[in-house]
């Protein structure tokens, strides 16, 4: 039986948060991630992916938590250092995150943005040009008018003095 203020697990939350640090750091060589490859501030606004082959996931949880969300539900923390500290149900917490085909799928969305972004571009500068020759059109056919005026005021000016 846990003593008052005690809990059976041996310990309050801060008690378990520096035990799990703890065994997390005592192991980190054999889950952190190898490298993270395609990591590039300046190129990519700090996208990346994380490269685990070889590494073991450390999933850990608290009875507290499990008492309240029973096995199946988000009580599992992946310790990795990128995954949220709400918890998370233990198949997602043991799949890869920030792998290289979530990035490769990034790095296309991006593409296809950019791409986009600059057929909006073009169509623009297009419909500016167009724009900007239907506006001289317009000058050139008014001027042409107003010298066929000019010649015929001209032209009736000269048969009046004849």
């Amino acid at each position: 039986m846990a003593a008052a203020g005690h809990r059976a697990d041996g310990g309050g939350p801060t008690a378990l948060d520096n035990r799990i640090r703890t065994v997390a750091g005592l192991s980190r060589e054999h889950w952190a991630p190898q490298s993270r490859t395609g990591y590039d501030l300046a190129d990519r606004a700090g996208d990346f992916y994380l490269d685990f082959t070889g590494r073991i996931p450390l999933v850990m949880t608290t009875q507290a938590r499990l008492q309240q969300y029973r096995p199946l539900g988000p009580v599992r923390f992946r310790i990795d250092g990128y995954h949220p500290a709400e918890g998370e149900p233990l198949l997602q917490a043991l799949a890869g995150i920030r792998t290289e085909a979530e990035f490769d799928h990034r790095q296309e969305q991006r593409g296809h943005a950019a791409k986009a972004a600059e057929q909006r571009r073009e169509e623009a500068e297009k419909r500016r040009r167009d724009a900007e020759w239907a506006r001289e059109e317009w000058f050139e056919k008014r001027e042409r008018k107003m010298k066929k005026l000019a010649r015929q005021w001209d032209e009736a000016a000269t048969a009046d003095d004849r």
